[in-house]
């Protein structure tokens, strides 16, 4: 994995999906994202990136990102035009449905300016 920008890991071993899932910060031209990767094994092979949080995608901007200089608050947490993503740090556990073969897992998600922590929540299909 040698894409430019790409920082502030986080990894775990799920026994509940028996892989190993990796959790990174992607800094690209257009766009800051939290993206997650998959592994049976510490060593890899590791999946293609699957997108988790994307300041440059309009749906999570109008959810989660303030558009002022005043404090954000509520959902509106980021200032999407000053700030960047680091610090998604991954949960110790995955919650896993069997019926519908998906896990969502937990992890916090950080920003800079103004300086803030999130929990959130991704779920991904098998």
């Amino acid at each position: 994995m040698t894409t430019p920008g790409y920082g502030e890991t986080s990894v775990h071993y799920y026994p509940e999906i028996g892989r190993w899932m990796l959790l990174a910060e992607e800094s690209l031209p257009t766009s800051n994202r939290i993206v997650a990767h998959f592994a049976a094994q510490p060593g890899g092979p590791w999946s293609a990136a699957v997108t988790v949080a994307d300041m440059g995608d309009p749906s999570f901007r109008q959810k989660y990102c303030c558009t002022t200089d005043d404090a954000c608050d509520g959902a509106q947490m980021f200032n999407c035009d000053r700030t960047g993503f680091y610090g998604s740090y991954l949960f110790p556990s995955v919650q896993y449905a069997a019926a519908d073969h998906t896990f969502t897992a937990t992890y916090t998600l950080s920003s800079f300016s103004p300086y803030n922590v999130a929990l959130f929540q991704t779920t991904f299909t098998e």
